[in-house]
């Protein structure tokens, strides 16, 4: 498949079990701030989940169904030893082959970036096809700034896989035009490799959906295509100051 082959040279590592393990790990704290209602008894679906480290705490948080996508072959096999619970299959963020309005929640945490910039459209697009009405986007992303410390010690602000920076709020939510932001945070964590300042956008997107007849936009889509995202609201300086390394 083209839309995998593309990415085998790029994500063809696996991260450590160990990294997700570590007490106060950044995706652990936020997945346990936005469980309640966003992943227990729901059915998630877990984006870039590689080798199941961070799928192994959505598990804990015992939604009713889940199932992981990643590009890396060897990556998923260990993630079917590590938790046969879950159901994982090789599949690009922009073909998904799964079933549409299925998914209550999406988990993209430190994936969005590793795309391609021609990619990031059709990837949301599938997002929304497969989530449910109303169902949303939990959202973890690196903030880099062009020229940064961050940015000239690892090509992006966590590593070298990375295709995109995300400098400001706008820059989100330019990727997800129609989708209603519920939530967005921004969080500043320390690196022990390297001692940068990584900083990071955290954000809940709601799902648009399309009229039932084909080809035509609902007036809901249509009225926010332009807008900015108003009802985001940013606790600046929020932090987890438990350090952790990828």
């Amino acid at each position: 498949m083209e839309s995998i082959s593309k990415y085998k040279d790029k994500e063809n590592y696996i991260v450590p079990m160990t990294v997700a393990q570590k007490a106060g790990h950044l995706h652990t704290v936020i997945l346990g701030e936005m469980a309640t209602e966003h992943i227990v008894d729901k059915r998630v679906l877990h984006v870039g989940c590689n080798a199941a480290t961070t799928t192994h705490h959505i598990w804990s948080l015992k939604p009713s169904y889940l199932a992981g996508i990643d590009v890396n072959e060897d990556a998923i096999r260990l993630a079917r030893v590590a938790l046969p619970t879950a159901d994982f299959t090789v599949a690009s963020a922009h073909e998904i082959p799964l079933e549409d309005d299925y998914f209550d929640t999406i988990i993209l945490f430190s994936a969005l970036e590793h795309l391609f910039q021609e990619d990031k459209a059709p990837a949301i697009e599938e997002f929304q096809r497969i989530l449910k009405p109303g169902g949303c986007i939990l959202l973890q992303i690196p903030r880099a700034i062009p020229g940064s410390r961050d940015q000239r010690q690892k090509q992006n602000a966590y590593d070298p896989h990375c295709m995109s920076l995300y400098p400001s709020v706008q820059s989100v939510h330019d990727d997800f035009p129609a989708w209603d932001c519920l939530q967005f945070d921004f969080e500043v964590r320390p690196n022990p490799n390297n001692g940068a300042r990584h900083s990071a956008w955290v954000a809940i997107y709601m799902s648009p959906k399309k009229d039932k007849k084909k080809g035509e936009k609902s007036e809901k889509k249509k009225d926010k295509k332009d807008k900015k995202n108003p009802s985001a609201q940013i606790r600046s300086g929020m932090g987890y100051d438990n350090p952790h390394d990828y």
